[in-house]
Order: C-alpha cells, then structure tokens, then sequence
C-alpha cells in the first residue's frame, strides 16, 4: 500500500489532515507515500498536481513556508522544488484580486540562492520587492504586475549578484513610483532584465522628491556585465502642468533608463567616489511615449530648460565618471528631450538606433548628448516634419566617434559647448563621418557659447549637408573650435543651399563640393556662432577659410601660436552657384535667423601661410560693384594653383589688412572658362611683393586685362599669361620696380614672343619680355626702348680728344678704358678669359 497517495485537492485540506491520515504516512510500513496535492485555493489552480512527502524530524526542514514545507497536525510535510518555483505553489495565484506582495517578499527572502520564480497572470505589487539572494531568478508566461503602492515604493530593489528577470510587464497603472520600477543597487554584479514592459508612470509633486520617474535605474558604483535586452519602455511621464507647473516644484526627470545616483554630486551629504565601473550591454530595446508634460505656450529657452525627458540617460556628476556601456539596435519615438544623454560619464558605445518624432507637444532637444569618449555609429532620424533641436552635441573632452547617421530635419546638427571647459581645456580626437542631412535648418557642425583652447585632430569625412528649403540662411560648418589651436581636417564635404566657415591655425580640406540654388539664400552673416565680439561676426561669405580677415578691430582670434610655420591645405574645391538671392549683396538685408550684415562676399580664402588648390567656381551672373570678384585671397606665403572660373568674374588678392602690402604669394594654372564680358580682371592685386603669377588663361572677352597688380607693388614676376579680345592682358598699376613680366599673349595683339632684332613687336607693357634669336638672348622693355640683358650701364670717354702727342694721364686714360671693355667683352662671353 506504500505507493499510494492521500489526494487533496487544496492546501487548506492538507493543513487539516485527520489524525488517521497523518498516521497513515508514518511508520516503516506507512498506508501512504506522500500526499498528492491538486490546487492551492481551490482545485487546478496550480500549473499541475505535486507530491508532498512526510518531513525526517532531524534535521528540522525548517518552518512552514507556505509552500515547499507545510506543518499539519504534529508533522510537516516538504516538497522539494529543486530551485524552480511556481509562485502558485505557495499561494501566489495570478489574475487574482488579492494583492499578494507580503507573500512574494516572504517567498524571496525564504527560498535558496539561485531560485527560479515562475509567474503566471496579473499580480498586484503594493510596496518594493527586495531581492536579497544571489541568482534569484524571475520568469514566465504573460506577467503583470499592477503597481498599487504609492510613491515611497517600486517594483523591485536588486541588492544580490545575477538577478534576472525575463518576460515581465511593470505597469505603474499611471502611479508615481519611487524613482523607477526596477533599481540595481551598489555594486551588483550580472544583472538580466529581459524581454520586459515598463509602462504607465505618472510624476507628480505629492510631497516628496521622489518625482522622477526611469523604468530601470542603474547604479554607477559597481554595477557590472548588466544586460536590459528586448525591453520596450512606455508611457513614462513627468507632469508639470497645472498645479505642478510652478517652476522648481518640479524637477521633470522621466526615462527608460538611468544610470546614476543622487551621491554622484560632490554637494551631496553622502557623496561617494567611484571606485569600480559600471559595464553592461543595453539591446533591442525600444523607448516611446517619454514625455515631461508642460504648460502650453512656452518659450523655447523655457521648453528646453523644464524638459528632462530622456529615453537613456548617463550621469556622473564629479563622483562617478567611468562606465563601459554599450547601446544597440534601439529604436526611440516620441521622446520629449533627447534618445540619450551622455553627461559626465564616458566610454558609451552607441550602434544602430532609429528616432522618430510625431506629434510631440513641443520640439525634440537632441538625439545623443555626447560625452568624452562616446562612440556612436548608426543613426537614423525621422521627423516627420518636425525638426530636433540640435541632433548631437558634446559638453567636453574629445575621443568622440559619430559615423553612419541620416538626419531628416534639424536646427543644428551638431553642437560642441566647450564653455564648460575650464581656460586650459582641449577638445582632441573627433571624427565625424559618413553623414546625411536633410532639411538643415540652422547650422551644421560649430562650436556655441565659446571655444576651447585647443581643437585638435578634429576629422570630417564624407558628410552631405541639405539645407530646408524654406530657409534662406543655413550654414552648413563652422569649424573654429580652438582659440589658440585649432587643426581640422576635413575630406568630402558636401552642401546644398549652406555656407562653410573652417577657421583656426591648421585645416586640411580634401573634397568641399558647395551648391548654391536656391534664389532666396541670403547666406549667414553669424559665422563664428555665438562670439560676443561683434568685430568677429561681420562677414558673409559662401565660403570662408582662414584667421585673418581685413575689418577686424583687434588680433585675429584664431590665430594657432604652436603652429604658425604649418601650412594649412585646400584642395578640391567647387563652388557651383546656380541661384542666389539678388539681396544677398545688399549689407542693408539680413537672412531670415541673423542680425550683422555689413560685408558681403562669395568666396573668401583668409590667412597666412595657406595653400589651394584644385578650386572651380561656377556663377553665371555679374556680380555688384564694389566686390567684383568671385574668390578674395587675404594673407601673405599663399600657394594658389589650379583655380577654375566659370564666372564673369575673377579673384582679388590681398585686401591691404593693415595697408601692409603682402608678399610670397604664388598663383599658376588659373583658366576663366566663360567666354563673355568679365566685369573684373581674372586675378586683381592689392600692393604685393616678391611673388609670381604664371599660367593664367581667359577666355572672357570686355574691358578688363586678365591680370592687374596694384599699385606699390614690386619685385613679382608674371609670365605665361593669356587673354582672349581683351585691350591688353597684363596692367601694371603705378611704379612697379623689378617687375618682371615675359610670355603675355593676347588674341588681339599680333604680339609674337620671340623673333629677331628686326622682329619686335610694340608694345606699351613695361616689363615686357622678347627673346631676340639675332642676339640669342631675351630682351625688356623699359618702356621707352628694348633693354638687352646682356648690356652694362654705358661707360663715359675719360681720354682726351687724339692729338698729335699725348701725355702720360692721356696714355693711361686710353688703357683704362680698354681694360673696361675687355671686361665687359670677357663678362658676356664674348673675349676669352
């Protein structure tokens, strides 16, 4: 009879067992094996029948726990679970309108390290769950658990190594938690949080702070190898309207994900040191509907400052900087200020999220908050017509990778604040690449609110900046990051309807490809963004390069002191002007977002030491007295080849910066490709000195030479120069002394550069060269006769007029002036040494 089992069919039977049948499972030769449970409350509400086995007395199973031991009569009976319980098995019975948190706090604390908990349906969670065991273990199929506490309470409280949870759905039922659902505590290790709902938290101000509201809250002291994978997060809000909308009543803070702790901040009363990172791996997860609800009506500075609304959010104040976090595959709609905040705490890795905003009540802040050493690849924006604030923007430091990102639709693309930074600070090693955007509103990638003292190894690459259509003043760069030192090197950089500003001591462009169609764009007269001189801020220019502008009241700011002898490069470069607005060179107009507008150029290369080359610029239309020229070139030790105009107008070199003539200049290899009337010479000079202008070939015809050097200029050379119908090729303003000038052709000369002494041609260019193949050797024009190269300064007779005796001084005076002449005969070769 041993193999057989008393039945019950619920745990209150089995509590009450009759003496007869509590006798009947003991002895050796007992009339039951065990006793076979069919339901807790009531029959089949457990997964399946289980065997209850009478309990030795020594040693002492222990209490009753309500489910894996049982005290009826005067035994206990035990089933042994082997670390995986079905929490109904102790009375916890899903779908049920009791609130069973006691129980399953008493079931935690009770059961062996490294127990599985399975749920089955709703439950109701009316204070926080403490996880309190290594391994504990939560899983099952369709968990719900209904948030009943107030907000003194959460979820669950992880304070033990590999806690997981798996498959659960947390619904604060539109409740103010305590800070969040689930908090990892200090220095747990291997946290799992997977395929898990967050949903439906509610902040208010109910007189307590604990009004911020996060699905998961990680701590920064010790947490390691954390993985939330495959979670959605919904519906989690601050309120910050009608009775809770005074400021600072409210502090807004709402999320999917924090890692921080109030003890980060060094004002804290328990502020702590980090002493060990916080590592993990955030996956497949999705954040929507994260929102601070604020009145109607605010200003943006107003919206952007209320609103703390973040889908993942990193913050390490001055106490817990380090973490080692990686964020994949994520998709974000419909979160209030940023996907993800990065502050203070670095080495975040970011791969593959998408963002999308429809119907927000006011405008998204910014897809990523960067922080030094952050690493972001793979992003895509959707805005639907509403644009980001600013897509991405970094407070500090540098190591920053952003690459792989399509934006559709922001004021500001990306945004570095160093004026967190104290004055020694530096900004070094970002890349930026592989970029796309669309509907760019105001500004592409610039430095706010001041600069850096150094900007170092800053990489763009490969990016394409579209401006909205409806602007008409975007700017697509601002490369000035460093005040003392800035190098930045960009290479295929695209633009449509923007203009560029790289400045600072060292750049590097391989690839600037700017169209401009739009016939509204007025360009932007701010440049150098924020910068409270307004001397700075005074130009306007599709394109400007360099540190040294005329019209400036003070040093050029940007000027690079640890690297002035560098010479910053550009090279493949076009500037392809289909459609501009007429106003654009109207200083009394302005763009639709800017204040200063009082000078107005195209192009403009600016600064020391600068080498371009490989440039088209294409412009149809004359341009507006005074400027009259397509590219400006300011400086001196300029290196400029390969320049192509497909423009009636040509380039202007040096503005007299200070009325300093500028010196070292080399021009070659520069072709005017349009062949109607020009309104400016192909290349224009200020007063410059000891430099050279060659290969320069115009196809425009009208009443301008194809080069024109200013007056005061000296010691230049010009050669290989040719015009097509112009009155003359080359004008030399004023006295030019050592000038030199050979080789100028022109289609409506008969002028001939080389020929014999018979052969030379007329001309009214002083400096003119002719190589006389009578003589074998070239020839000047003076400008009143030709001047051979080889002839010395005439030497006056110092002998007397031949008599019939001559003196001794007379004798002398003769030799004296043979020795002369066999002289100069030996100096040009012609009498032997």
């Amino acid at each position: 009879m041993a193999n057989q089992f008393l039945v019950k069919e619920t745990m209150d039977a089995m509590r009450n067992l009759s003496t007869t049948e509590i006798d009947g499972l003991k002895g050796n030769n007992p009339t039951y094996a065990g006793v076979q449970l069919l339901g807790y409350y009531e029959k089949g509400d457990t997964p399946a029948p289980i065997i209850y086995y009478l309990a030795p007395t020594a040693p002492d199973p222990g209490a009753d726990d309500g489910g894996s031991v049982i005290a009826t009569g005067n035994i206990k009976l035990i089933h042994d679970f082997k670390k995986c319980i079905h929490v109904s098995y102790f009375g916890i019975i899903g779908n049920k309108t009791d609130d069973y948190t006691n129980k399953i706090k008493s079931l935690l604390m009770a059961q062996a390290e490294n127990t599985t908990f399975k749920f089955s349906g709703r439950y109701k969670v009316s204070s926080t769950l403490n996880v309190l065991k290594l391994g504990t273990k939560i899983i099952g199929d369709d968990i719900l658990f209904e948030f009943t506490g107030d907000y003194n309470s959460k979820f669950i409280s992880v304070e033990a190594d590999n806690f997981s949870v798996h498959g659960a759905t947390f619904d604060a039922m539109d409740k103010q938690l305590k800070d969040c659902f689930i908090h990892l505590t200090d220095n747990i290790k291997n946290p799992s949080i997977t395929n898990c709902i967050f949903k439906n938290a509610v902040g208010v101000k109910s007189g307590t702070s604990n009004d911020q509201q996060y699905g998961i809250l990680v701590s920064p002291y010790g947490v390691t190898n954390f993985l939330i994978d495959q979670c959605q997060f919904s519906n989690i809000k601050n309120d910050n309207t009608g009775t809770y909308s005074a400021v600072g009543i409210l502090k807004g803070f709402c999320g999917g994900i924090y890692i921080s702790d109030a003890r980060v901040d060094a004002a804290h009363p328990n502020a702590k040191e980090q002493t060990d990172f916080v590592t993990g791996n955030i996956s497949n997860c999705k954040f929507s509907d994260i929102i601070t609800k604020l009145t109607d009506g605010l200003s943006q500075s107003e919206y952007t400052s209320y609103n703390d609304a973040d889908g993942i959010r990193f913050y390490g104040g001055s106490k817990a900087q380090n973490c080692d976090v990686n964020i994949d595959n994520c998709y974000f709609k419909n979160v209030g200020k940023r996907a993800i905040k990065i502050s203070y705490m670095g080495n975040v890795k970011v791969n593959n999220i998408s963002v999308e905003a429809d119907g927000l009540q006011y405008q998204m802040i910014s897809l990523i908050k960067i922080n030094k050493g952050t690493s972001v690849k793979g992003v895509r924006y959707y805005g639907k017509g509403t644009n980001v604030q600013i897509a991405f923007q970094s407070d500090d430091g540098g190591d920053i990778l952003l690459e792989d990102v399509i934006v559709d639709g922001c004021e500001v693309f990306y945004e570095i604040n160093p004026s967190f930074q104290s004055a020694g600070s530096e900004i070094r090693n970002i890349l930026i690449k592989d970029i796309v955007v669309k509907n760019l509103f105001r500004r592409g990638i610039l430095s706010n609110n001041g600069y850096a003292k150094i900007a170092r190894n800053i990489v763009l690459e490969n990016i394409y900046m579209e401006a909205d259509p409806t602007r008409n003043s975007v700017q697509a760069l601002n490369a000035a990051f460093g005040w003392q030192e800035n190098e930045v090197f960009i290479k295929n950089f695209r633009t449509k309807n923007c203009d560029v500003r790289v400045d600072g001591g060292m750049f590097n462009i391989d690839g600037l490809h700017i169209t401009i169609d739009n016939p509204n764009f007025l360009g932007s007269t701010n440049p150098l963004g924020n910068s409270a001189n307004v001397a700075w801020r005074k130009f306007n220019h599709i394109l400007d390069l360099g540190d040294n502008s005329s019209n400036r009241d003070s040093v050029p700011i940007f000027t690079s002191n640890t690297s002035i002898t560098r010479t910053p490069v550009a090279t493949n470069i076009t500037i392809d002007i289909q459609g501009i607005s007429a106003s654009y060179f109207d200083a009394a107009i302005v763009g639709s977002d800017l204040s200063i507008n009082d000078r107005k150029e195209l192009v403009n290369f600016n600064r020391d030491r600068l080498k371009v080359q490989n440039v088209t610029y294409k412009y149809a239309a004359h341009l507006p007295a005074p400027l009259r020229a397509a590219i400006i070139f300011e400086g001196s030790f300029l290196h400029i080849t390969d320049i192509k105009l497909d423009t009636e107008s040509g380039m202007f070199v040096n503005t007299l910066e200070g009325n300093t003539a500028k010196t070292g200049i080399f021009i070659s290899d520069v072709f005017n490709l349009t062949q109607t009337a020009l309104d400016n010479p192909v290349v224009r000079t200020n007063r410059i000195i000891n430099s050279k202008i060659c290969n320069v070939f115009s196809r425009g015809i009208g009443l301008y030479p194809v080069v024109s050097l200013g007056s005061g200029s000296s010691g230049n050379t010009i050669s290989e120069i040719v015009g097509n119908a112009t009155p003359f090729s080359v004008e030399l303003l004023g006295s030019q002394p050592n000038t030199r000038v050979y080789n100028v052709f022109n289609q409506t000369d008969s002028y001939n550069a080389r020929g014999t002494t018979l052969q030379r041609p007329t001309t009214s260019l002083v400096g003119q060269e002719y190589f006389d193949t009578t003589l074998n050797r070239p020839v000047w024009w003076n400008g009143s006769i030709w001047v051979d190269g080889k002839q010395y300064a005439a030497s006056p007779d110092t002998a007397a007029d031949p008599s019939n005796t001559y003196t001794p001084s007379e004798v002398q005076a003769i030799l004296a002036e043979l020795r002369d002449l066999k002289a100069k005969l030996r100096s040009a070769g012609i009498l032997a040494i």
